[in-house]
């Protein structure tokens, strides 16, 4: 039996900096019950945890249960009641071997009274309220376990080339005690954290959404102009970028639009990824006979079949090679916009595509 559920896309990340001076750390949590509507529970969770026991809570080690039941902020006891262990790993469903183990756990507050900041004791109004946790630094390496979350993870971001990612949810398959990550990758290994999530907490550092790391990012000198010459400059380089991203978001919602087009068999699950998370290395992504496809979408205004890739997507290409698709999307303001699939091989082949500006630019040469 497979059992597939989401968690809170903001709960679990890896390999992203936290550039805010405050807060902003993973969740790693998804509340199941926090709805006084029962309508609104996990029901994706429920089904698999109300069908599966797990590892026997009442025969876990004191140590153990005391790392899962650690007091909450508001000093609320809490209860365990689910505990799972997986050894046998996934990632978007290819496998990979960790040497460790991987745990998460479902508890529940069992306080009806909470402490406050100030001291006083007032009422738990989240009295029965039920989470799954995932904790990132969550260790047990005793009492025949080899837990170790952080180990997991980073064999997580080794096997995917480096690329930070959002973990947005688990597929677990019962019959061969196998998890599989269900990840998003939302930019290169240290892509800050302003730049995948844009949070209303904590007090942010004013950054460049545009340019996620230097290795993303295109230099250009401005020395020796005038005051006034570099206010023209810049005034016209934001108005090339705003032209680029209106263009790019146009020939991406088109390309999403009409991406039954551009495989034999129909593609499902399909996401915007580049919506979400600007400085992902791709824009789109979905499920074609089973295997997840990578799509990186380009456009021009005219007829002329160039684009630019950074060195970011260049390794990302070099990376997926076998699941990645890049589309070319020509006179995207028009309403005869024509599309050009590229697959690796032939972005690469120097027979095929000229590569100028250090190898930035690629040209199609037929």
């Amino acid at each position: 039996m497979k059992y597939i559920f989401r968690i809170d896309e903001k709960s679990l990340f890896y390999g992203i900096w936290n550039d805010f001076i405050k807060g902003q750390t993973a969740t790693v949590h998804t509340p199941l019950n926090q709805s006084k509507d029962p309508e609104k529970w996990r029901k994706d969770i429920y089904a698999f945890i109300d069908n599966n026991g797990g590892v026997d809570v009442k025969g876990l080690p004191a140590a153990l249960i005391d790392k899962c039941t650690k007091n909450t902020t508001s000093k609320a006891p809490t209860n365990l009641v689910k505990f799972y262990e997986f050894s046998k790993f996934a990632l978007d469903g290819q496998p990979f071997e960790a040497n460790t183990s991987f745990a998460f756990f479902v508890k529940e507050e069992i306080g009806k009274t909470i402490i406050k900041r100030n001291g006083k004791h007032s009422e738990n109004t989240h009295y029965g309220r039920k989470k799954l946790h995932y904790p990132l630094s969550f260790a047990h390496v005793t009492d025949g376990f080899n837990i170790n979350n952080k180990a997991v993870l980073n064999k997580i971001l080794e096997v995917n080339g480096g690329f930070a990612f959002v973990v947005r949810g688990f597929d677990v398959d019962t019959a061969t005690n196998t998890l599989n990550f269900k990840t998003i990758m939302v930019g290169p290994q240290g892509v800050p954290l302003s730049n995948v999530f844009k949070r209303k907490k904590g007090v942010g550092i004013k950054l460049l959404v545009d340019n996620p790391s230097q290795d993303e990012s295109f230099v250009i000198s401005t020395k020796n102009l005038s005051k006034e010459e570099n206010a023209a400059f810049v005034d016209t380089l934001q108005k090339i970028q705003e032209t680029s991203r209106k263009n790019g978001f146009e020939g991406e919602k088109y390309v999403f639009d009409h991406l039954d087009d551009f495989f034999d068999s129909k593609p499902v699950e399909k996401e915007h990824i580049s919506q979400k998370f600007p400085a992902s290395p791709y824009d789109i992504e979905c499920i074609v006979n089973g295997e997840k496809k990578y799509i990186e979408v380009k456009s021009t205004q005219d007829s002329k079949k160039c684009f630019y890739m950074s060195k970011g997507e260049r390794r990302f290409m070099d990376k997926y090679r076998m699941n990645y698709l890049l589309i070319l999307v020509t006179n995207v303001k028009s309403d005869r916009k024509k599309t050009i699939k590229y697959e690796r091989g032939y972005i690469m082949d120097s027979l095929k595509m000229e590569q100028e500006y250090q190898d930035i630019k690629f040209i199609d040469k037929k």
